[in-house]
């Protein structure tokens, strides 16, 4: 599997992904394009080989970072997926963030990916 920062190629499958992972709340391609033009914005995805496996979105705002998506294909849960791409935050570029801000929710569950993120401290989480 591996990590790298979505591309204009990875859009279609990323918003099939959200689409099968979050139906009516999902993003669309327009959204997916629309935030890889947005330089506050950062994606990534979990690949085996062309397959998209995940897909990850942050939007900064000075030093904090808004975890906007983490989804994985069901086929592909509790196999690192999700915690690789949560990896991939605050090495890429030159983020300088103190803080991340999660919003989880899974079946009125909170859910949170445990990340070791140097500095860093999860600071914002709701149920719905």
């Amino acid at each position: 599997m591996t990590v790298n920062k979505m591309s204009a190629k990875d859009v279609p499958a990323a918003a099939a992904l959200d689409r099968l992972l979050f139906s009516a709340e999902c993003w669309t391609e327009q959204d997916f394009y629309d935030s890889l033009n947005d330089p506050t914005r950062l994606f990534w995805v979990a690949c085996e080989g062309e397959t998209i496996l995940g897909c990850c979105g942050l939007q900064t705002v000075f030093e904090d970072g808004d975890v906007l998506t983490v989804g994985v294909h069901p086929d592909h849960r509790r196999k690192g997926v999700g915690s690789a791409l949560m990896r991939e935050i605050p090495v890429t570029g030159t983020l300088a963030l103190s803080r991340l801000i999660l919003k989880a929710m899974l079946e009125d569950r909170i859910t949170l990916c445990q990340v070791s993120i140097p500095s860093t401290s999860v600071v914002g989480l709701a149920s719905a």
